[in-house]
């Protein structure tokens, strides 16, 4: 198998899946949404804005010639506000951004004030003034972060919930396997089969050899 995500695949906020799903007005409301997060990632992936806090606003949806929703920009704005409701979106000046850990830190920090231009960026974690959590579970309990391991550790914030991340961690030096492809192992296994706690699946049990070479050593 490859290293890295393929370039088509875009990770999609569980929330989307619960609560918005559940609670959904139309679909226009959740074509929107899942618009909202394609375009994010897309800005988050290239190369002028990676590891930059990015946002998207009603009018630049209702501009997107997919949706083909011509100018409505109330229609979007009230799917946005929907999305951010529900944990998959997060108010940030005047659009949205991605409701992840970094990001809230970000905003709370005024990186996006709600004066700001549609598509201003800031560093996400530098105005909060101190890295992500993910960042520092990875230095606390395994070293050096290496830009490799900065972009999958992004990747792993933005996929999984920060308590399953922190008990991944733990895991790891438990077993003492100190290495951010364990930490993956691992949840990749309580995403797949559970975690033993009520998620969906069984009990964890312990992480295959297969499961773990997966990506290059770091």
């Amino acid at each position: 198998m490859a290293a890295g995500r393929p370039a088509d695949v875009v990770p999609v906020p569980a929330a989307l899946f619960g609560p918005l799903l559940e609670g959904v007005a139309d679909v226009t409301s959740l074509r929107c949404a899942l618009r909202a997060v394609y375009v994010l990632h897309r800005k988050q992936t290239s190369p002028e804005r990676r590891g930059r806090l990015v946002s998207v606003t009603a009018a630049e949806l209702a501009a997107d010639p997919v949706l083909g929703l011509r100018g409505d920009e109330g229609a979007v704005e009230k799917a946005l506000a929907e999305a951010a409701e529900v944990g998959v979106l997060l108010r940030s000046g005047a659009g949205y951004c991605l409701d992840t850990a970094a990001n809230r830190r970000a905003v709370a920090a005024g990186a996006l004030s709600d004066g700001a231009a549609p598509d201003v960026e800031a560093p996400v974690g530098a105005a909060a003034g101190a890295r992500p959590d993910v960042f520092r579970l990875y230095e606390e309990n395994v070293g050096v972060i290496t830009p490799m391991a900065a972009e999958r550790l992004k990747d792993m914030e933005t996929e999984f919930p920060p308590e399953w991340i922190a008990e991944a961690f733990a895991e790891a030096v438990v077993s003492n396997a100190r290495s951010l492809r364990y930490v993956e192992a691992v949840l990749r296994r309580w995403r797949d089969d559970g975690r033993g706690d009520g998620a969906a699946g069984g009990r964890a049990g312990a992480v295959r050899a297969s499961e773990i070479v997966r990506r290059p050593v770091r």
